[in-house]
């Protein structure tokens, strides 16, 4: 070690300009630092360092910390120097601590019309923090506000109970209004409390329990993109030479929910990690110190959406957009025939749409405000019947049922022909007296008596123009 400067401190001027260059986002080597600060050396009449001395440098733990955060960023920060809670979960118990967490599913399946081939889904599952059973999930392509009412609902289907704490990430939608009203209903009305995820918080349990059942439960299946080609970890990457030599034998959305449904299953069914001798499901179905149940009209109370913006009832019925698809309703009568009293007194009018997003394909609910400002239920509307017209391509009932509808038309017609004419009948008011009437003043040349003329002239077609 004779003669290097290994012992030389830096300090002052000279520690901030190393650490200065070091901190750059460009993430410069300390060949790179050495070369910039020689540059200035003799011109400020710092001392002759080595990489050696530059290296010892940067490498003391308060030195450390600050150019990790700055070449690295938070993430990388907070996992060498974060400050971790140590939490006590030794009275936790089921329904104690639920929460919600969305990811893309790692499967590469076929979409769009099996043109298509990627890892394009989502999943949604609601985690029981302390046995790690999945209570509910939500499977889609989007990962919308929809699909979190399906996961809590079915949460709360499987559960019964109502939990104690809740959480979820930083998603807008979990943040809006509607969100907010349905986390507030389903904690627990004796000190329940929910609340978002820190931001970056990889040591938060969910996070945990989360990585763990996508490594032990979805990477297993063949079709898994593990966590994407773009891993730096090989063993996180998929075969890809592998999937395309089988790529006939991929699934599509449909067929691959069952896959998902024997996942969920395997999971919970699975020994828990750190309560011998039980899985998951035995652990959550133990003896709790507390619970709060939730009864079936509770649940429908939650589970239900209102849409926010009034929707107008049209001639062809009610179209409304949820989740980016367009759905079409229209209100039938108990023996399933197109209610003509409803359309009668209602085209025009917008009515509020509550729906259960899981049940868009039986019925939602039109809803309209009294004077007092309070929703009051007006009618059921169901999806609107669709007709095939090509005769080739119908099936049995199909003609009547069209030929049903479509001369609801004509019957509406003739419906209010009927009452414009006894609306004439009553008041004497009718095109052909009009013509009447206006004859007899050009007749008379205007010169009818007041009460005449004043009835004519205000029942010429002119004043309407």
């Amino acid at each position: 070690g004779h003669g290097n400067d290994n012992r030389t401190k830096l300090t002052g001027e000279v520690s901030d300009y190393i650490l200065a260059l070091y901190c750059l986002p460009n993430k410069p080597m300390i060949p790179t630092v050495l070369a910039m600060y020689d540059e200035k050396r003799v011109k400020k009449g710092w001392p002759t360092l080595s990489e050696s001395t530059i290296q010892l440098f940067l490498d003391k733990p308060e030195i450390k910390r600050i150019w990790t955060l700055a070449r690295h960023g938070r993430e990388e920060y907070d996992r060498n120097f974060g400050h971790k809670l140590s939490r006590d979960r030794s009275e936790w118990f089921p329904n104690a601590y639920w929460a919600i967490d969305g990811s893309k599913l790692d499967w590469i399946h076929y979409f769009d019309n099996a043109l298509g081939m990627a890892a394009k889904l989502k999943m949604n599952p609601v985690f029981d923090v302390y046995s790690e059973v999945i209570l509910g999930n939500s499977y889609s392509e989007t990962e919308r506000h929809t699909d979190h009412f399906i996961s809590l609902k079915s949460a709360m289907n499987f559960a019964q109970m109502r939990p104690y704490k809740l959480t979820y990430d930083n998603q807008s939608g979990h943040k809006s209004s509607r969100m907010q009203e349905l986390y507030d209903g389903i904690i627990a009305k004796s000190g329940g409390v929910h609340n978002p995820t820190a931001p970056r918080m990889k040591s938060n349990p969910v996070e945990q329990i989360f990585n763990r059942f996508q490594q032990q439960v979805i990477s297993t299946f063949w079709f898994s993109d593990k966590q994407s080609i773009k891993s730096r970890d090989i063993n996180n990457k998929p075969n890809i030479d592998f999937i395309n030599e089988n790529k006939h034998k991929l699934l599509n959305k449909e067929q691959l929910f069952k896959a998902w449904e024997l996942a969920v299953k395997k999971w919970n069914n699975a020994p828990h990690p750190t309560i011998a001798g039980k899985t998951r499901l035995e652990v959550y179905q133990g003896a709790v110190p507390m619970s709060e149940p939730i009864d079936f009209f509770e649940m429908i109370s939650l589970f239900w959406v209102d849409e926010s913006k009034p929707v107008r009832y049209k001639n062809d019925g009610l179209t409304i957009t949820i989740s980016g698809e367009r759905h079409m309703f229209e209100v039938y009568t108990a023996d399933d025939k197109v209610d003509l009293e409803f359309r009668r007194l209602n085209i025009g009018k917008k009515f509020i749409v509550r729906y259960d997003p899981e049940e868009l394909d039986s019925y939602v609910q039109l809803l309209e405000l009294n004077d007092e400002g309070a929703k009051v239920f007006v009618a059921h509307a169901q999806p609107k019947r669709k007709h095939q017209e090509i005769p080739v391509l119908m099936k049995e009932g199909d003609k009547e049922a069209w030929n049903e509808d479509y001369k609801i038309r004509a019957e509406e017609l003739e419906r209010d022909q009927k009452e414009l004419e006894a609306l004439r009948r009553r008041t004497g008011i009718t095109p052909e007296q009009l013509i009447e009437d206006q004859e007899l003043m050009i007749k008379m040349g205007g010169d009818l008596p007041k009460d005449m003329r004043s009835d004519a002239e205000a029942d010429s077609v002119f004043n309407y123009l």
